[in-house]
């Protein structure tokens, strides 16, 4: 394989996994307007590392009702968790 070809696979591998990561999402559950507003305004918007990819924030209304099943919960933050 020469170099033009392992350019093309780099280039290949990296639009496959951006395309990935287009199809999850999170619900995150707040108890005050305030605090997901200043959340909201904060990331919507916002790239995700470098990836080019901007996250889509949206107000979810209580009675939505997903088909898929729940995968993951998280209600506290891990313990061993580092915000660095």
């Amino acid at each position: 394989m020469n170099q033009d070809d392992n350019e093309v696979n780099v280039a290949r591998l990296r639009k496959y996994e951006i395309n990935k990561m287009r199809y999850f999402y999170a619900i995150v559950t707040m108890n005050k307007r305030s605090s997901s507003a200043a959340i909201y305004n904060e990331f919507n918007g916002f790239e995700f590392e470098l990836t080019s990819l901007k996250l889509n924030l949206s107000f979810v209304a209580d009675e939505q009702i997903f088909p898929q099943e729940v995968k993951e919960v998280c209600k506290d933050v891990p313990t061993n968790y580092s915000f660095d």
